[in-house]
């Protein structure tokens, strides 16, 4: 959707989950398809960046720690130095828990920083928040 295009009230927002434990990854679809939002699912940071680049997502989950030669950290800041990216919201949902981790996800361009483990309801009024939907 381009900058000057708006949401039809009745299209679902897109959230695209990247993150290398299925487990998580169905938890977060099961919990965000209740709350009627449209989910996008990569196992690895490489095939989360060909899906976003897909399908436009307005807001992003990125786990830090993934297999492959980029983790959530470089991903992050790839889709924010990229003109089309730039402004889509991402938050963390990770394992790496030092201050440092927090710091490096902050400083990468993330919204948010999230632990696991989680509170799915968390992350659903994170995402309501973000995409203005309570």
């Amino acid at each position: 959707m381009k900058p000057t295009e708006t949401k039809p009230s009745s299209q679902r927002s897109k959230i695209v989950i990247v993150e290398d434990q299925p487990e998580i990854r169905l938890l977060l679809r099961m919990t965000l398809e209740i709350n009627d939002y449209e989910i996008f699912e990569a196992g690895d940071a490489q095939m989360g960046l060909h899906l976003i680049e897909r399908v436009e997502p307005d807001l992003i989950l990125l786990d830090v720690m993934m297999p492959g030669e980029i983790n959530g950290f470089i991903l992050c800041e790839m889709l924010k130095s990229t003109s089309w990216s730039e402004n889509i919201p991402i938050i963390f949902l990770t394992g790496a828990d030092s201050d440092e981790d927090r710091k490096a996800g902050l400083q990468s361009g993330a919204s948010h920083y999230l632990v696991k483990p989680f509170l799915p309801e968390k992350v659903v009024s994170l995402c309501e928040e973000i995409l203005g939907k309570k």
